[in-house]
């Protein structure tokens, strides 16, 4: 359905004013970890980095399904819902998401099938096909398809780096009669394991029509079932904070992430293990 043409000033404000609020979070939610870690994809090794770097989902020893929850400050409707589904199978895995960004009146859809693979001991590699979809009440629905790459290579135990990309064909909303674009673009990942209680990540993320954001994040395992996590982001100087509890096949984890002008966003998760 093509959007209808002229467009008043309600839909124009309020296109604008989610297509801001999605380049700044919507897009970039990875889940309370990588959150709580600065938003960093690019070499960390998480089940929810099936909405990230896929060939990250590689160390899932077990089929495992996650549920995601976030509440964004700058309206009390608007919230984001995700789920995530991991399958190992020997060397090979499928990864299945679903991610809802918006409110009544707006949302959109991304739901995606990923399928990633161990080459050896140190190299994993992905391919993710996603579906979006964007509807808004009273002016119909738009939406396309994107393909997304990656790759994670582990030097040795301490050093891993890792590189996707997104939307690599630079795809755009097919029925829509405008500019809306899928945003686009390529991450590099470097993390070092310090020692069995520390992790340090760093993400270089170039997304189309934004500038380069440097993402550094912290990982400290206090006890064998709980860590701590913060991270920053460069371009929005995001301030985020996490925690992370892991008991037998549970896993729950919450982030809070602060954005200067948008306000805080808190994030959470709970994950099982079959």
């Amino acid at each position: 359905m093509v959007l209808p043409k002229p467009m008043n000033k309600h839909y124009i404000s309020l296109l604008a004013l989610f297509c801001v609020c999605k380049l700044s979070y919507g897009q970039h939610q990875f889940g309370p970890r990588l959150t709580a870690l600065g938003n960093n994809s690019g070499a960390v090794f998480d089940i929810w980095n099936i909405l990230g770097n896929s060939a990250g989902i590689t160390k899932v020893e077990k089929s495992t399904a996650a549920i995601n929850y976030s509440r964004h400050s700058i309206d009390n409707e608007l919230s984001t819902q995700a789920l995530a589904l991991i399958i190992p199978l020997n060397n090979d895995f499928i990864g299945i998401s679903f991610q809802k960004y918006g409110l009544s009146v707006y949302n959109e859809i991304n739901a995606g099938l990923a399928f990633a693979k161990k080459l050896g001991d140190e190299l994993s590699i992905s391919l993710k096909g996603n579906y979006h979809q964007i509807q808004i009440t009273g002016y119909g629905a738009a939406s396309s398809y994107s393909i997304n790459v990656g790759a994670i290579y582990q030097f040795n135990e301490k050093i891993t780096v890792g590189i996707y990309s997104s939307n690599i064909s630079n795809r755009g909303y097919i029925n829509v009669s405008s500019d809306l674009l899928i945003p686009s673009g390529i991450n590099l990942g470097l993390s070092y394991q310090a020692s069995k209680k520390v992790l340090i990540a760093s993400t270089l993320n170039k997304n189309t029509r934004q500038k380069i954001d440097m993402r550094v994040g912290l990982e400290y395992k206090i006890l064998e079932i709980l860590s701590v996590r913060a991270g920053l982001n460069s371009r929005t100087l995001n301030q985020n904070f996490g925690i992370g509890l892991v008991h037998k096949k549970i896993m729950f984890d919450l982030a809070l992430e602060h954005h200067p002008s948008l306000g805080y966003q808190p994030q959470i998760s709970l994950a099982y293990a079959f």
